[in-house]
């Protein structure tokens, strides 16, 4: 759960004093990379990567994985905007996902996948 800001930064806190392990892929900071400089125009692009992102990765060496296509019919049920997020959960072995997006994400239909967070 990377975005939106304030929730990523106190997560990302939390990871950093050891509550759970952060795991990203290039395809998610890309989607963060994104979403950020759209919804805040007033945000320079490059001091975001160099001092958020980079960061990030500083603080995190080990949370970068290659998520990669697979069959998974779960993986498939999932919409095509957010496979890479269950692809980055499965390459990773993560025990659970950290979501605010029931609507792509729905727990009922993925018995593979936690979800450790619901929406309000």
């Amino acid at each position: 759960m990377l975005y939106p800001p304030a929730l990523r930064d106190f997560l990302l806190t939390i990871a950093a004093l050891d509550g759970f392990v952060p795991i990203w892929s290039p395809q998610i900071l890309h989607e963060l990379d994104r979403n950020v400089l759209e919804d805040s125009p007033s945000v320079d692009p490059a001091k975001f990567r160099t001092h958020t992102l980079a960061s990030m990765l500083r603080v995190f060496p080990n949370a970068s994985v290659t998520a990669t296509p697979d069959d998974n019919n779960d993986v498939a049920k999932i919409h095509e905007g957010d496979r890479h997020v269950a692809l980055t959960a499965i390459a990773s072995n993560a025990d659970s996902i950290l979501t605010i997006n029931q609507r792509h994400f729905p727990k009922q239909r993925f018995d593979t996948v936690a979800f450790a967070l619901e929406a309000a």
